[in-house]
């Protein structure tokens, strides 16, 4: 019999910085569909960062519930789903397809500090549009973020990459 051991890859710490409660303007890296170990219930799987760190966030939603998805959609400036982009037999689960229309894409996320089960961690409690942002909502260099002016940018200069 051979040794599971030698057959597994070793597990390495993210050496990242994770951001923490406060409003950030991040670009979504990854978009991934999911299930709740719960229920089942279909969950939308965000990676986001900006150059000050990363978050991931686990977007909860049912035929039921779909208000944070429509907030999520509104802020990143992406249409609402359409026919044939969710499963109405499956809890409006979203395709594949639709999913990665989030990636790329930048959005503000608002981090707060909750406490379950007695353990307090910063999680992601809601989305806003970018243009909702600023000054020290915004990382050092916010070019390329729509509707944000950078930060970076002297006030009598303008916002010109060269």
């Amino acid at each position: 019999m051979s040794n599971p051991f030698e057959q597994s890859e070793g597990w390495e710490v993210n050496l990242g910085q994770y951001l923490g409660v406060g409003s950030h303007l991040v670009t979504i890296n990854a978009a991934a569909d999911a299930s709740a170990k719960s229920n089942g219930k279909p969950q939308l799987h965000l990676e986001m960062s900006n150059e000050m760190g990363e978050k991931q966030d686990w977007v909860n939603y049912s035929s039921e519930n779909l208000r944070k998805i429509v907030g999520l959609c509104q802020a990143t400036d992406l249409a609402l789903p359409q026919d044939g982009e969710f499963d109405p037999n499956d809890d409006c689960r979203l395709t594949e397809k639709y999913i990665k229309r989030f990636v790329g894409r930048k959005v503000g996320i608002v981090v707060r500090e909750e406490e379950y089960q007695g353990k307090k961690s910063a999680r992601v409690q809601g989305y806003v549009h970018t243009s909702k942002l600023s000054g020290d909502d915004l990382p050092a260099d916010t070019r390329g973020f729509a509707g944000v002016a950078s930060s970076s940018a002297k006030a009598d200069e303008p916002d010109v990459p060269f």
